[in-house]
This record gives structure tokens, sequence and C-alpha cells, in this order.
């Protein structure tokens, strides 16, 4: 699949008990946190963590992609480089600690464990390049950004900028104070930043931050309400439907995924997220199965979505109809390591 991401648990003070260290031919390594960041120390180097998780597409895609590049990795050579899984060992208490709402998140870490910058998402080569490069070398990160808008506080593309990385980062009342003027001076949306503001704050400062989902879905309505022809309108039910179901109110979410769906039915990447978002929250997953299966029929070749459907069968205790699904997504994608590992799992 590849639009799923999300996670979170525990502390920091579970760190250490991570996996001892392993050789890692890919230049990663694997090690606990503790151990990279007193290297760190020592080297005088950034730290540079990959936030992963094992299902995540766009996490593929970079070492696939990205991380194999000869300039990549001339780049990260300059850093000591961490691979943590988000979900498994001391994965949560790293997502609980730097606040990670999706993967893929790279975090830059001073050698005392201080965020300097992230990137969340994916970048293709060039454009990761540039950013690494620049966050390395003290270039465009979120401080040097915020010196820059206090000094030019017109430029609403830079205000949007700032107010997004401090969102993401889980610096809410910060983001707040940075989006304020966007929404006093320009009421009537004129520059055409509200929307995405709204879906912004609703997404990562209350849903996934705060876990305020009263204001969450007061941010999604709003932003559906009053904006309903923007892209951010088009995307916010997704969210919206997350909101209703973390707020205790599944009747609520699985109409707003319903309606959802009704509005583009022949998008299968809605019935995928649907049903991967009742299979990851264990919530009826006989309706989810069902989603996956009226998605197929759209299109039999969406690999993502005989995983989605593998995973639920599994959850189910159906183990030979999860070995059927996985098996169709290798037919469509023979190529993909991620669906024979699966098979792999199904088969145990």
């Amino acid at each position: 699949m590849t639009t799923r991401c999300i996670s979170v648990c525990a502390a920091l003070a579970f760190l250490c008990l991570a996996a001892p260290a392993q050789a890692a031919s890919d230049g990663w390594e694997r090690v606990p946190l503790a151990d990279a960041l007193a290297k760190a120390g020592k080297s005088g180097k950034m730290v540079i963590v990959d936030v992963y998780a094992d299902w995540c597409g766009p996490c593929q895609r970079y070492d696939s992609e990205v991380f194999v590049q000869d300039d990549v990795k001339a780049i990260l050579d300059e850093a000591i480089t961490v691979k943590i899984d988000g979900e498994k060992g001391e994965g949560p208490a790293v997502v609980e600690k730097y606040h990670v709402v999706g993967y893929p998140t790279i975090l830059f870490l001073k050698a005392d464990g201080t965020e300097v910058d992230r990137i969340f998402g994916f970048r293709h080569p060039e454009p990761f390049k540039a950013e690494a490069s620049d966050l390395l070398s003290g270039r465009r990160t979120l401080a040097v950004m915020r010196r820059e808008l206090e000094a030019g506080p017109g430029d609403n593309d830079l205000r949007y900028k700032v107010g997004e990385k401090l969102a993401i980062r889980g610096d809410t009342d910060a983001a707040l104070d940075v989006f304020r003027p966007i929404f006093d001076d320009d009421p009537e949306n004129r520059a055409g930043y509200r929307p995405r503001v709204h879906y912004l704050l609703g997404k990562y400062a209350y849903l996934r931050g705060k876990k305020d989902y009263a204001k969450a879905v007061e941010q999604f309505q709003t932003l559906i309400d009053k904006y309903p022809d923007s892209p951010e309108a088009d995307k916010a039910p997704y969210s919206l439907a997350r909101a209703w179901f973390k707020a205790g109110n599944p009747d609520k979410a699985r109409g707003t995924f319903e309606a959802w769906i009704a509005q583009n039915p022949d998008d299968v990447g809605r019935y995928n997220s649907a049903a991967w978002f009742c299979f990851k929250n264990n919530f009826d997953l006989d309706r989810a199965a069902k989603l996956a299966r009226d998605g197929l029929k759209k299109d039999p070749k969406a690999s993502f979505l005989w995983d989605t459907l593998a995973e639920i069968e599994y959850a189910q205790g159906n183990k030979k109809a999860a070995r059927t699904a996985i098996k169709e997504a290798i037919k469509v994608a023979p190529g993909d390591p991620y669906y024979k590992k699966q098979l792999k799992k199904f088969k145990r």
C-alpha cells in the first residue's frame, strides 16, 4: 500500500533497550538512537534518523530510488545515519518524543538529541539532496526561516511553510501564532491560504498532535463548509472520519467514509484508505473487507488493495484467504519485495 502512515507511544527512557548494532550494507546503521547520538558527539556530526514502517510505500521508495543515488549517499555520509522502525523496538518511543505524525519522517538531530529540522514525506532525489544539504549546513532550517519571517512578515508563502513545520513537529501553539495573520488579515481568503491552514491544523495540530478530536472535527468541517471547491476539502473527509472515530463516534466515522467514497466511486484509493483505517483500528472488519473487495471490482490490478484485503483476512483468522489475496498482489506487482515478505507472514 502506498499511502499508509501513522503511529504513537512511550517515551525516550526506553531508547537504550533497543537491539544491538547490526551491520548495514546500505550505509544506514541499525543501532539504538542513544548509541548514534553518542557517536555523533565524538565525531562532531549530526544524526539523520529515517523513521519508517515496513508497510509504508514511500519509505520503500526512499530505499529503492533515493538513498541508492551516489550523490545522495555523499550527502548522507556527512552525518551518522540511522534507520528506526517506528512500530518496533524503540521506535514508538522515538515517535512519541519527536512527534512523528507519519511515515516517512527523516529527523536531523544534534548530538544532544535536539531536533534541527525534519523532512516529512517523500522527496525525489534532487529535491531530497538539496533539502538535506541545506539542513546539514544550517541553511533553510526552521530557526532560519523563523528569523526570515520576522524580517519579512508579509511573505505568506514563508509564513505557511514555517507554520507547517511547527504544526508537524508538534509545536501547535507556535503554529497558531504564526498562522494568526492569515486569518486576521485575510478574512476573504484572497491569498488562498485559509483552506490549507484549516487542513494542516486539523490533521497535524489537533488530530495527530494535541489529540483534541473536537477541534480537529471543527477544522475539517469548517474547511468543507466554507471552501468546498478547494483541493483540501476534497481530501478532508478521510481525516474527518478519523477524527470522528477517535472522538468515540464510530457511526459518524462510518458515514463520513461512505459519503467520501460515494463522491468519487471510481477512486480506488478511497476504498483502500477507508479499509486500511478500519484494519489498523480493528474497526468494523467485515465492512472493511467489503470496501476492499468493492475497490478491487473497480480495479483488479490495485495491488495495494489486495494487500489490504489480505491484512483484513489475516486479522480475522482467515489465513488461507489472506494468502490468496496477497498472491494476487504479487501477480500484479511481481517485483515488489514487500508483498513477498507479506506472503511469508501469512504462512505463519
